[in-house]
């Protein structure tokens, strides 16, 4: 079976639901483009995914407001 991260945030075989994603930011490139990571995990562990989403997020202080 094959397994893969989609751009829905889930990702799975074909339509079983595994886990849970969640993207945040991660840097800018030079011409001022976001780029994220993404967290994946398993299911039933989306209290880790999230703490371990917030604690990068918290650390590295990447996101910035867009400009309008």
């Amino acid at each position: 079976s094959i397994i893969g991260i989609t751009s829905s945030g889930l990702w799975g075989n074909g339509n079983k639901v595994l886990g849970r994603s969640v993207t945040v930011p991660a840097c800018y490139t030079k011409g001022n483009k976001p780029v994220g990571i993404t967290f994946t995990s398993t299911a039933f562990t989306e209290d880790k995914l999230l703490s371990y989403a917030y604690a990068y997020e918290w650390a590295y202080k990447k996101r910035r407001s867009p400009s309008i």
